[in-house]
């Protein structure tokens, strides 16, 4: 039994640090949007897409677009249209597969094979501070 509390124990003092360090990584995050905002309008400002700093390399600006769908049946008629239909794909995101098949229970919950669902069953640890 010691052998295992002394698992808990630091178990519980290693999730502690991961939080600690995400919490962080949070702050980072914010403030290196900031400052790349601030690059991006100084840039900007002085009219350059691009600056060469010694020992450090060259900055520059790059765009990237990122779509989204906005009428399903409009942008997979075009996709098909013009023989892209192959990368539309049916999916079920894992949480939601995950939600409905833990809420199915005794006789409505279906045989995993029957139904073409492969599951695992994972054992972790749950610690209630008390």
């Amino acid at each position: 039994m010691k052998k295992i509390a002394k698992y808990i124990s630091n178990l519980i003092k290693i999730r502690e640090q991961k939080k600690v360090l995400e919490d962080k990584i949070k702050k980072l995050d914010v403030k290196t949007d900031e400052l790349e905002e601030l690059i991006i309008g100084e840039m900007l400002n002085v009219g350059v897409q691009s600056i060469n700093l010694a020992g450090i390399g060259t900055t520059f600006l790059s765009k990237s677009e990122y779509p989204s769908i906005e009428n399903q049946d409009v942008f997979y008629k075009y996709l098909r249209g013009h023989g892209q239909g192959d990368i539309i794909k049916e999916t079920v995101h894992s949480s939601t597969l995950r939600g409905w098949w833990n809420g199915l229970e005794g006789e409505a919950k279906p045989d995993a094979a029957e139904v073409g669902l492969g599951v695992y069953t994972k054992t972790k640890v749950s610690i209630r501070k008390g």
